[in-house]
């Protein structure tokens, strides 16, 4: 079977018979050769040409191809014709076949994405189960997916998450896979991409809104700084909403080398449109979620403000009550110690007065802490000399209980405060922290800059090994009069609340069970802060 001879001179054929083509040659010994070719017609197509040559008699020489031979050609043209278009339809059929069975096990998988994504709302969540579905092999079957969100704010593509496929999941189903972790992610926080024109496809992808095929045989598949990937040939299709692209999804199969179909991509596509939206509304709940939790914070912040302001002006004028006729038992009491005589009596009910009148005026200066009455002066002053000062106020208490002292202070710059209030914070907080060690342990105070959104702040971390606080009093820590001891007033951490919130700053807690508790104290070096310093 042959295209038809070069240089052969066609004998033709009758009105009733075939075309074909007849004739003869001779080498340079002058041997005379001679050859007969028939066409081969598909479909009323000329598609090639039967050829035979030489025709041998009994003795060995060639002879002439008579029309007995052309017809016997033409019968066996004419069973080749049939055998090959046979083949040829079979062929087309089982390749139709594949592609049907292709589709279906494509529709199937997005079936099954389709209705596991529909089953969370969680951001984090919907994205393993949809890199999964691209990547197990009963799910889209791509070697490789990745995800990368539009950062508006910088115009650039921001890498999510990604993974490869999981060889060992490959015998469940893909109902059970799609709920599987990723077990192997493909490490994504250092890639950053401009959504420029002509800086590769992904950029494109997002530019035009539409799917690209990036071929094999194009250099530079990754852009600049991503060449590590090694992806020669992969799909990008955006993940659109509402006109607005906000993100592109990216396959390929690097490890098997296989080339990407064009039909895959029409599945790519469905899912990606899915994915859109599903990932938009998780967003979109997570927002609201985070709003309701801010909403309820501020709700439950202003009842307990006005709760506090109720108390505060009840414990304020108790106070103010109290402490006139307080100061006249007290000098009063004083006065008579003087009078009596050491070995009287009177001695011992004279110094339980003035020990209780000493109590009660105490008592009074935390209330008065509390309710803000009394006054403040502002200045700069050395954090770390404060926390020093401070020490040395309890250095006899925590040596008593048998408690170490590790400090770690970093330089910092002064800081605009009253000097007075931070260190009744600091007293406080370090009273707290040897109350919980009673049987001894470790008091670390460490002190370091910190980087705000809105400027530079300095935090102090008071730890101690005093075993945590039990979880159902945690949340009451801070509400005042509450203790948790027989004795104090439960004051100290809400006074200590109070003068960090006076100076613009924080105070959270870090509690672990069984081992301890650490305060975290950030105040804003107001020099180098957007916020106010106060008056």
């Amino acid at each position: 079977i042959c295209p038809p001879l070069p240089g052969a001179q066609a004998s033709g054929g009758g009105p009733a018979e075939p075309p074909f083509l007849q004739g003869q040659t001779s080498n340079a010994e002058g041997r005379v050769h001679y050859h007969l070719a028939v066409p081969l017609t598909f479909k009323g197509q000329l598609q090639g040409t039967l050829c035979v040559f030489d025709k041998i008699t009994p003795e060995g020489d060639y002879q002439p191809f008579d029309p007995e031979n052309r017809q016997l050609l033409f019968t066996m043209a004419g069973l080749i014709v049939n055998a090959l278009e046979n083949a040829l339809t079979y062929q087309q059929v089982e390749a139709l076949a594949e592609r049907n069975e292709r589709m279906v096990k494509s529709l199937t998988a997005l079936q099954e994405i389709s209705q596991a994504i529909l089953t969370t709302v969680q951001e984090e969540r919907l994205v393993d189960i949809i890199l999964q579905g691209l990547t197990q092999d009963k799910g889209l079957g791509f070697d490789r997916a990745m995800l990368l969100q539009v950062d508006e704010a910088t115009q650039t593509l921001k890498g999510w998450k990604g993974a490869a496929r999981d060889e060992g999941a490959k015998d469940l189903p893909l109902s059970q896979t799609l709920f599987l972790p990723l077990s192997r992610e493909i490490p994504m926080a250092d890639w950053q991409i401009p959504i420029s024109p002509g800086l590769g496809a992904m950029a494109q992808a997002v530019l035009q809104m539409r799917p690209v095929h990036q071929p094999p045989q194009q250099p530079g598949a990754f852009p600049l700084g991503l060449e590590k990937f090694d992806a020669k040939e992969y799909f990008v299709v955006p993940l659109v909403v509402k006109e607005r692209a906000t993100g592109v999804l990216v396959v390929d199969n690097q490890a098997s080398g296989r080339p990407l179909e064009p039909e895959r991509l029409h599945a790519l596509q469905m899912l990606a449109t899915q994915a859109a939206l599903v990932l938009e509304n998780a967003h979109l709940y997570s927002t609201i979620e985070s709003n309701n939790r801010e909403l309820m914070l501020i709700r439950e912040r202003m009842l307990e403000s006005d709760r506090l302001a109720a108390l505060s002006g009840l414990a304020s004028g108790m106070a103010h009550e109290i402490r006139n006729p307080l100061v006249s038992i007290g000098g009063f009491a004083r006065r008579i110690a003087k009078l009596v005589e050491k070995n009287s009596p009177l001695r011992g009910y004279v110094e339980v007065i003035q020990e209780e009148v000493s109590r009660l005026e105490k008592l009074l200066r935390e209330i008065l802490d509390f309710t803000g009455e009394n006054l403040s002066y502002f200045g700069d002053h050395d954090l770390n000399q404060l926390i020093a000062d401070t020490l040395l106020l309890v250095e006899r208490d925590l040596e008593s209980s048998n408690i170490k002292v590790i400090k770690e202070l970093s330089p910092l710059l002064p800081l605009h405060c009253d000097d007075r209030q931070i260190k009744q914070v600091f007293y406080n907080l370090f009273q707290n922290a040897r109350q919980a060690m009673h049987e001894g342990g470790t008091l670390t105070i460490r002190t370091h800059p910190l980087e705000k959104e809105d400027g530079l702040y300095a935090a102090v971390e008071v730890s101690d090994t005093g075993g945590g606080i039990p979880l159902d009093v945690l949340h009451n820590i801070f509400n005042p009069f509450f203790s948790t001891k027989d004795y104090g007033t439960g004051l100290g951490l809400s006074i200590a609340q109070r003068i960090v919130a006076r100076h613009y700053g924080q105070i959270e807690v870090k509690n672990e069970l069984g081992k301890g508790v650490t305060f975290i104290v950030t105040l804003p070096i107001a020099k180098y802060c957007l916020i106010k310093s106060p008056k």
